[in-house]
C-alpha cells in the first residue's frame, strides 16, 4: 500500500493548470478572479500566485479538477483510491509501488504539487495505515480491522477502552452514532481494502 500525502495541496495548486483544465466554461473569469484575489492579514495585502482560497467553498472542487486522472498514469492491476487530496495506491508487490512513485511525482509536478516525503510511505497491510480518520490493518488470521484512528477519536469518546472493546468484538466498523457518516464512506472502501 502506498499511503501518500500531497504537500500543501491547497497552497500550491497551479492556477495556470486549473484554468487550462476548466477551459472556456461559463464562470471561467470568476474562477480566475477567485484564484488571483489575494488575501489581507494584519492590514497587509498578500497576492496569491498559486493555490486556492483556504477554507473557500471553491477549493475542494478545484482540487478535484487538479487531481482527477491520476489513475490513468498507473499500471494495469494497481488499485487507486482518492478522497479529496488523500489517496492510496495498492499492489500485491512493493516493487510495483516503487515504480509508481516517480510517475506520480512527475504527474503532480505538472500541477504545481509534490508528494510530502515525510508523510508518504509504502506499508504492508499487516502493518496497517491511517486513512480518513480510520486505521486499516490485516491480521495473520485473515481478519481486516477498520477502526477509528485513536488520535482522531479520543475527543469523541471519553472511555476509549469501550470503543476498543466494541470494535474488537465486531471485527468491522464500529457502530457509534457520531461516526455513522464516516462509517458509510469507509463501508464502501472495505471490499477494496480488505481483499
Amino acid at each position: 500500500m502506498l499511503d501518500a500525502d500531497i504537500k500543501g495541496t491547497f497552497d500550491n495548486i497551479s492556477h495556470e493548470f486549473i484554468l487550462s483544465s476548466i477551459g472556456n466554461v461559463l464562470g471561467h473569469k470568476l474562477i480566475e478572479r477567485w484564484l488571483k484575489a489575494g488575501y489581507i492579514e494584519k492590514d497587509r495585502f498578500f497576492s496569491t500566485e498559486t493555490g486556492t482560497p483556504q477554507g473557500g467553498i471553491i477549493s475542494p472542487p478545484l482540487a478535484n479538477i487538479a487531481l482527477n486522472g491520476m489513475q490513468e498514469i498507473l499500471p494495469a492491476g494497481v488499485g487507486y483510491l482518492r478522497y479529496a487530496d488523500d489517496f492510496l495506491v495498492t499492489s500485491r508487490s512493493k516493487d510495483e509501488l516503487e515504480i509508481c512513485v516517480p510517475k506520480i511525482e512527475q504527474w503532480l509536478s505538472q500541477k504545481g504539487l509534490s508528494l510530502n516525503k515525510d508523510k508518504t510511505q509504502i506499508v504492508s497491510m499487516k502493518e496497517g495505515f491511517n486513512f480518513l480518520g480510520f486505521n486499516v490493518r490485516h491480521y495473520r488470521n485473515g481478519s481486516c480491522f477498520v477502526i477509528p484512528q485513536k488520535e482522531k477519536s479520543t475527543g469523541l469518546y471519553p472511555n476509549h477502552q469501550e470503543l476498543d472493546k466494541e470494535t474488537q468484538n465486531n471485527r468491522t466498523l464500529c457502530n457509534y452514532p457520531t461516526l455513522k457518516s464516516q462509517n458509510s464512506r469507509m463501508g464502501k472502501l472495505l471490499p477494496f481494502l480488505c481483499e
